[in-house]
């Protein structure tokens, strides 16, 4: 996204609804480490953060019970939605078909930590074949929680101010 466009608000204030609720659904564990007042991060440094970290660890698992993990570039649009460039007739392309549901993380050496549970839709494009015979198409991604921490603030790995 372009420093000078501006998110859709009502983009922003539905990515702080999904971050609000899923630190009231937390368990203990998840509140003592995403629920820290100094480095709780609201929507907007939640989607800026996300977007300005290239690589997004996905998870998806299928018919085998095996994870798949592999790093895909992922990022939120102006209406704070996420798509996601899914290569067809592969392994996350059979887990989607069998279990619908990704894990999405990113994250920074400084403590920032970005997580996002989300289903995956019905694709929102035709196929389209690339140059070296792939077919692709973009998948809507619907987030279901969403946990963010930004930098640590103090410790020995805190960023140092001046």
């Amino acid at each position: 996204m372009n420093e000078t466009e501006d998110w859709d608000p009502a983009g922003l204030d539905r990515v702080q609804k999904i971050l609000d609720a899923s630190l009231d659904r937390a368990g203990p564990v998840q509140t003592s480490f995403f629920a820290k007042p100094d480095r709780t991060l609201r929507a907007r440094d939640f989607v800026e953060t996300w977007n300005a970290i290239y690589m997004c660890a996905v998870a998806s698992y299928g018919s085998s019970g095996w994870p798949h993990l592999a790093a895909v570039k992922l990022q939120f649009d102006r209406s704070a939605s996420l798509t996601m460039f899914l290569y067809l007739d592969t392994v996350r392309d059979r887990d989607l078909k069998h279990v619908p549901r990704l894990a999405l993380q990113k994250h920074r050496d400084d403590g920032t930590v970005l997580t996002c549970y989300a289903r995956a839709a019905a694709p929102a494009t035709e196929p389209v074949t690339d140059a070296r015979g792939r077919r692709h198409v973009l998948v809507p991604l619907e987030p279901v929680r969403m946990y963010g921490i930004g930098p640590y603030v103090s410790g020995p790995l805190a960023t140092v101010s001046s």
